[in-house]
């Protein structure tokens, strides 16, 4: 097997693992979701949330994806940014912990246009998880994926990447049978 022929074989594995390992991923949190029927769902202490607000901005903007990662509830300190499940009210929250008093949190938005006072206190109970990453932009992505033409053009762009593997494969193959 020719180094060229290897390197095509070795991408096209990652490009199919890939695909099938983002699949399960997604399909294990709708799934949750599904069962659950809460607001969200929780996949190895992992819970994945749009923000809604700008109530964060500019570590954070309407349209954002962010990761939000459970720990004990002694981990919770000033400073981290958090998703909780307010008292009153469906919709989670993610701020930034400005106090902690024993069990007590205190937080606040980080955008002063929109965040004047600090939120109301809750008990620790109520956090959800630490943001741990943000996946910015994804408010856009969402719109072009909900689009009838992003989806024919995520596809064809799916497509074209496999024909182009099995292209350089045949010309190859091709190549090696001249020789």
């Amino acid at each position: 097997m020719t180094k060229a022929k290897l390197v095509l074989k070795i991408l096209s594995w990652i490009v199919l693992l890939t695909t099938v390992l983002m699949t399960l991923i997604l399909s294990v949190f709708i799934i949750s979701r599904l069962v659950n029927k809460n607001n969200y769902s929780k996949v190895f202490g992992y819970s994945l949330f749009e923000v809604t607000s700008n109530s964060m901005y500019p570590y954070l903007e309407q349209g954002d994806l962010i990761l939000v990662k459970e720990r004990n509830k002694e981990e919770y300190l000033p400073e981290m940014v958090v998703t909780y499940q307010p008292t009153i009210g469906d919709t989670p929250i993610t701020h930034k912990i400005i106090e902690r008093n024993g069990d007590i949190i205190t937080t606040k938005g980080i955008n002063e246009e929109t965040n004047k006072d600090n939120d109301e206190p809750f008990n620790v109970n109520q956090i959800i998880g630490e943001v741990v990453c943000v996946y910015e932009g994804y408010g856009k992505l969402e719109k072009f994926i909900n689009n009838p033409i992003g989806i024919a053009i995520i596809f064809v762009g799916g497509l074209l990447i496999f024909e182009v593997i099995k292209f350089f494969e045949r010309k190859l193959i091709k190549q090696k049978n001249s020789n």
